[in-house]
């Protein structure tokens, strides 16, 4: 008797694991398509990086991002993804638009800043500017597998 229960404990256990691992990998990919439409919105209306609303919404989305690309490493099959993204998060932003701090630090900080002055108001906005000469170096964190390729 004993040993059946160990034995459903464990199904049960890999069952949980690996809807953690689904759950983890579709909140990934559902963040990174919101903050990619949210980005396109920014591209062709450039005056919304000076709306506080705007703004939160992406520190938001960025935040989400980062959470999940954390829970990803710990999977196998999410690690090369959320690494990735996780690097681009957490590195500064270069040429044409050199940022003075990351999209993770601006984003963490911007509920202690004037949105309107915020790091993360800066990088928006010079996004806003360059960002259509280069969506394609932009957007390289939405390039996480076949799934957001079709989404371009």
């Amino acid at each position: 008797m004993f040993y059946e229960k160990t034995k459903t404990r464990r199904k049960i256990s890999i069952a949980l694991k690996h809807n953690i691992k689904t759950k983890s990998e579709t909140n990934l990919k559902k963040n990174l398509i919101i903050l990619k439409k949210e980005i396109d919105n920014l591209l062709v209306s450039p005056e919304l990086a000076n709306q506080p609303k705007f703004l939160r919404r992406i520190a938001l989305s960025i935040l989400e991002i980062a959470y999940c690309a954390k829970q990803a490493k710990t999977f196998k099959d999410q690690a090369v993804n959320a690494e990735q993204i996780e690097h681009f998060l957490t590195t500064p932003l270069g040429a044409p638009f050199v940022a003075k701090t990351t999209l993770a630090t601006a984003a963490l900080n911007f509920s202690e800043q004037d949105p309107l002055t915020s790091d993360l108001h800066e990088i928006l906005r010079e996004i806003a500017a360059y960002g259509p000469k280069f969506t394609l170096q932009l957007l390289r964190i939405f390039s996480l597998n076949d799934t957001i390729h079709a989404i371009h």
